[in-house]
């Protein structure tokens, strides 16, 4: 589980530790049933496209899928970050229901990773709101300067959200102009990984 150096007697993790990750990763069922639609998407939009689960009110990617041409890199897989400042996370907050809300997200400080962070419950429901209205989320340089992202919930069988996915790219390509038929093309995506779960 984990080694050690033997000169600096500091500890690193294991080989066996990066064992069990590759189990899960091909165990995992909605990694599966994901990559196609991932991929299309990608591939279409030159970009990087992200699925996502949630932890305790952070978002966990599990898994990344880039064309050769994307230039998006801020993420990897395992990385966490703030569900309040990604899409990915946005999205999933809109339909976890307001137990966990509370008890993960207004129950501590706002982080700011942008000048544009959403930093307010008031500012967070309002984008719920909006979420719940059209379908998907966005993210206008919320987590990195320069990136937009629009992203959709993933719903198990029995309709509670368990992950999401979305595009990511440079501010230049998603824009206020074409964000809704993005967010309509991620929503139908998102809808076929959902619907493909059992």
């Amino acid at each position: 589980m984990l080694e050690q150096n033997l000169k600096t007697k500091k500890y690193q993790l294991g080989i066996k530790l990066f064992e069990f990750g590759c189990l899960y990763g091909k165990r995992n069922t909605l990694k599966k049933r994901a990559e196609s639609e991932c991929l299309t998407l990608a591939q279409y939009y030159t970009a990087t496209v992200h699925l996502a689960t949630h932890d305790s009110g952070e978002v966990i990617y599990i898994d990344k899928y880039e064309d050769p041409q994307a230039k998006v890199s801020y993420s990897h897989i395992g990385k966490r970050a703030p569900m309040t400042c990604t899409g990915v996370g946005k999205a999933m907050l809109a339909f976890l229901g307001t137990e966990y809300l509370e008890k993960y997200i207004y129950s501590q400080p706002f982080p700011r990773e942008t000048e544009k962070s959403i930093l307010s419950k008031h500012e967070l429901e309002e984008s719920i709101k909006q979420i719940k209205s059209r379908g998907y989320a966005t993210d206008y340089e919320e987590i990195i300067p320069g990136v937009h992202c629009v992203a959709a919930p993933i719903f198990n069988i029995a309709g509670n959200v368990i992950a999401s996915i979305s595009i990511s790219c440079f501010a230049q390509f998603i824009t206020l102009q074409n964000e809704e038929q993005i967010g309509e093309v991620v929503k139908q995506a998102a809808h076929n990984i959902s619907r493909g779960l059992t």
